[in-house]
């Protein structure tokens, strides 16, 4: 298992309720990361623990981003590592395993920001857990 190391880098959250006509709530959690690093800071595992946990969520699919800079290979899987680190991260919280569908990386093919500033570049360092619950 990956160690998580507890650090004071930079994560934010983005919690989107979207309500459906079918009975279906969807959110998105966000975490962010530092360049090339696939270890959750502090304050991503308390965004974690807030925004994940006590819903109890009943479908959940996982999906780490990088920015631009480097090799695409790498960015992917470095993506891959990081949805992987959330993963394992709300399991040992307690997040049932069986409610997770997918947790997979997109490297840099989805960047929330296409300019070359350092701002928009460590918005596309994240993990997007997406999350359903139904009625």
């Amino acid at each position: 298992m990956k160690k998580i190391i507890l650090s004071s880098m930079l994560a934010f959250a983005l919690t989107s309720p979207a309500f459906a006509d079918s009975g279906l709530l969807s959110t998105k959690t966000v975490v962010s990361f530092e360049t090339g690093s696939d270890e959750l800071s502090e304050k991503a595992m308390e965004i974690l623990d807030a925004t994940v946990i006590p819903l109890n969520p009943s479908h959940v699919e996982i999906v780490g981003h990088s920015d631009d800079q480097g090799n695409s290979k790498k960015n992917f899987e470095l993506s891959k590592s990081r949805a992987d680190t959330v993963r394992e991260y709300l399991v040992i919280k307690g997040l049932n395993q069986s409610v997770i569908h997918s947790s997979s990386g997109a490297g840099r093919t989805e960047p929330t920001c296409v300019s070359k500033t350092t701002q928009c570049k460590s918005q596309n360092r994240r993990v997007e857990v997406h999350m359903k619950y139904y009625k």
